[in-house]
């Protein structure tokens, strides 16, 4: 009786050996992993959180065309629940701060920040608010006096709206039908009026922290650095027009390329369908510069 319950204890075990193994050769060159993350931005633009089983069924029950995400090289898939006591990164402990880190969640890399991420379904308006703040910041620098959001402008498809601010509550213009309240509430979000207490330019700290941000193919912004470098005819004040979003579709873009499969990952058609936003914000802002007093012969 008991060499049949070692047989059988065996055969458990060896099944086992044999089922890790296939799962391993399966896995062999999938960007699967249990806690470690590549160094390599690149080959982390767009994370996705499943736990065990999901990608298992993954590996094994999908079509091998619609699992091609598991393979890609600017993808990466994080099991869930972590393996290891410590993440190993700070991209992976920014994911953990921010409570990401669940099961179905597709992570946007920010454009802004290598080991920042935020959600799919988040991603559009977050990051046009982050880049926004980066216009406001990098003013700063420059020595601006006065940040002003005068107009934005909310394109989609093939119709837009336009909401005047000028430092105020937005007002839709008459020449557009407002149909989108999230349109509304967002420019509202944009709805600033920075004051500074102005000073001399630091355009190598401005051009420094463009780069560092990855800011600096902007051409508006890198612009206005070297508009303000030029002390023999000093700028007062300029109105710029910015895209919010331009550097979002790109990585948008990254998502839209995996071509996810929402039954696979159990993933409603909704939540993927972030990834084809074509919505696009522009910012009219006019920026004050006070005039540096120069000395007297």
């Amino acid at each position: 009786m008991g060499s049949v319950a070692q047989t059988r204890a065996g055969g458990i075990e060896e099944f086992r050996q044999v089922n890790e193994q296939n799962t391993r050769i399966a896995r062999k060159g999938s960007n699967v992993t249990t806690g470690r993350i590549p160094l390599d931005h690149s080959a982390r633009r767009v994370m996705l959180v499943l736990d065990e089983n999901t990608i298992n069924e993954c590996l094994y029950d999908l079509e091998p065309e619609a699992r091609g995400f598991l393979f890609d090289p600017q993808s990466h898939i994080v099991q869930f629940p972590l393996a290891a006591d410590e993440p190993d990164s700070q991209a992976l402990q920014n994911i953990i701060d921010a409570d990401l880190l669940r099961p179905g969640a597709v992570l946007l890399q920010s454009p802004y920040d290598r080991n920042a991420y935020v959600d799919l379904s988040q991603a559009t308006d977050q990051f046009a608010i982050e880049k926004l703040r980066h216009f406001s910041r990098l003013c700063q620098y420059l020595g601006a006096r006065d940040v002003t959001v005068e107009q934005v402008e909310v394109s989609k498809d093939s119709s837009s709206e336009v909401y005047e601010l000028n430092g105020k509550a937005p007002v839709a213009n008459l020449d557009f039908k407002v149909e989108n309240k999230a349109s509304s509430s967002l420019a509202r979000k944009f709805s600033i009026n920075t004051a500074f207490r102005g000073g001399r330019p630091n355009t190598d700290a401005a051009e420094n922290y463009l780069r560092g941000k990855q800011l600096w193919g902007d051409v508006v912004m890198r612009s206005l650095v070297e508009q303000c470098a030029d002390e023999d005819n000093q700028i007062l004040e300029q109105k710029v027009t910015i895209s919010l979003s331009s550097e979002s579709k790109r990585t948008l873009g990254v998502v839209a390329k995996l071509h996810l499969p929402a039954k696979g990952l159990g993933l409603t058609a909704s939540y993927l369908a972030s990834a084809q936003s074509s919505v696009e914000y522009l910012l009219t802002l006019t920026v004050k510069f006070d005039a540096r007093e120069t000395d007297r012969l």
